[in-house]
């Protein structure tokens, strides 16, 4: 689990326009690395003025999380995780019921390579969901395309278009990141990695018999290009308002059903 220059700029795009940050509280899950060289680590942090206080928390290519996140201006920092042998300071099991006390404890949430090795998928989702606060958001970088047995699951956009549909949700954001770097494992060289991000996706259209054909020519003409690594989807959604977690159905059956009832 960690987070590359791409990832960390677009994770604090959202945490540096929020006036109250000092107020909040932020669960990874999975206590995140980040990784990257000084130069490309510093070019972000002035990028965003976050002050020569952060330049100090590198060490070896790697920053701690915790320490990160505070600096940056968290009032309280935790990590999930089944265990605590990675650093995280709360053991959780997605794949179980969400204990009571950390019902709504959290004002941002951020799943930067977890979900995929949930197996039990939708009740992972109803657990963040569960766990953020009313306006609080949730970041989602999961895997689309090129990762075969990295875990369980790649997704799609429609598992999270219609997770958020069925259950108070907000997308603020929804697209694919493109990796264009065939050094995707050598932290020494992520000074060198390019993104080539999408438009949000449900702005590409679906035919009628369900099949998102311009989006997946879109998506294989960028893995035809010679550099192309791994493929990202990127989820950035705020919980608008609580409610019993439901669990949905693929919006294209339903609105295929709703016709179908319609003409009878």
């Amino acid at each position: 689990m960690g987070l590359y220059p791409t990832a960390l700029v677009r994770i604090l795009d959202e945490i540096c326009k929020d006036s109250s940050i000092n107020t909040k509280s932020l669960c990874m899950l999975g206590k995140q690395t980040i990784h990257m060289n000084f130069p490309v680590y510093k070019k972000i942090i002035d990028i965003f003025g976050l002050g020569d206080d952060l330049q100090k928390l590198y060490n070896d290519n790697r920053l701690d999380s915790f320490d990160f996140f505070k600096k940056i201006g968290f009032n309280e920092i935790h990590a999930i995780d089944i265990n605590t042998l990675d650093g995280a300071d709360i053991i959780l099991d997605l794949n179980e019921p969400l204990h009571n006390e950390y019902y709504e404890r959290f004002d941002y949430i951020i799943n930067g390579g977890t979900l995929e090795h949930v197996y039990n998928s939708y009740n992972a989702m109803s657990v963040i969901t569960q766990m953020l606060r009313n306006n609080g958001k949730m970041i989602h970088i999961s895997p689309l395309a090129g990762f075969v047995d990295h875990g369980f699951y790649s997704f799609s956009p429609t598992f999270f278009i219609d997770f958020a549909a069925a259950n108070g949700l907000f997308i603020e954001k929804l697209d694919i990141e493109f990796m264009m770097s065939t050094e995707r494992w050598d932290y020494s060289k992520y000074d060198e990695l390019k993104s080539v991000f999408s438009p949000d996706v449900r702005l590409f259209t679906t035919g009628s018999d369900g099949y998102s054909k311009e989006l997946n020519d879109y998506v294989k003409q960028f893995e035809r290009m010679e550099n192309t690594g791994h493929v990202y989807l990127w989820c950035i959604a705020r919980k608008d308002k609580s409610k019993n977690i439901d669990v949905p159905m693929q919006g294209f059956y339903q609105r295929l059903y709703k016709n179908e009832r319609c003409d009878v």
